[in-house]
């Protein structure tokens, strides 16, 4: 048995790709205009190499956002007791959620870094809320995906992404080739 049907597999493998390749490299962008095909939007879209931290409410990105939720959920229907799935599979739908918890709390994210930034205590009362979405999306019957009962790391790990990204975007200033690659080797 396999959790996707072909089109929404290979959307599901570029957004994998894109969640592991360096978001400073070009790269980045091709996954996402893998990922959405005909719905990719050019303006902008090089959002990586422009030092804004701010990238939530990219067109792209809320299309990969919307796109991923709406497939986790068809896949989580759609699926009600699934048996023989290959790891493949498992990983792939795992990877997709932990893409789609980064991004749908990537604001949450971004302000408790910015207030740790100003020496203020960071407010992770969102937690509750990312843990629940992501238990939710995890549990399908009868099938142990990778992140499940670690969601605690996976958000720690998110945190610690956003404040390295945060600090990149503002650190390192330019769209130079040079400053480009700096940036992706940091």
């Amino acid at each position: 048995m396999t959790l996707f049907q072909p089109a929404e597999r290979t959307f599901a493998e570029n957004v994998s790709h894109l969640s592991y390749c360096n978001p400073f490299l070009p790269e980045r962008i091709q996954f996402e205009k893998q990922a959405l095909g005909s719905d990719f939007v050019e303006e902008g879209a090089h959002w990586n190499i422009q030092s804004l931290t701010n990238t939530h409410g990219h067109p792209n990105l809320d299309r990969l956002l919307h796109r991923s939720k709406r497939l986790l959920h068809t896949i989580r229907d759609r699926n009600a007791n699934p048996q023989g799935l290959t790891e493949d599979d498992v990983k792939l739908f795992d990877d997709l959620v932990l893409f789609y918890l980064y991004h749908a709390f990537h604001e949450p994210l971004q302000q408790a870094v910015e207030r740790t930034e100003r020496g203020e205590d960071a407010d992770f009362s969102f937690y509750r809320d990312f843990e629940r979405q992501g238990s939710e999306l995890l549990s399908l019957p009868g099938v142990v995906f990778p992140s499940q009962g670690h969601l605690e790391n996976a958000f720690a790990v998110f945190f610690q992404l956003r404040r390295a990204f945060h600090h990149i975007f503002h650190q390192i200033v330019g769209v130079s080739e040079p400053i480009i690659r700096l940036r992706a080797s940091v």
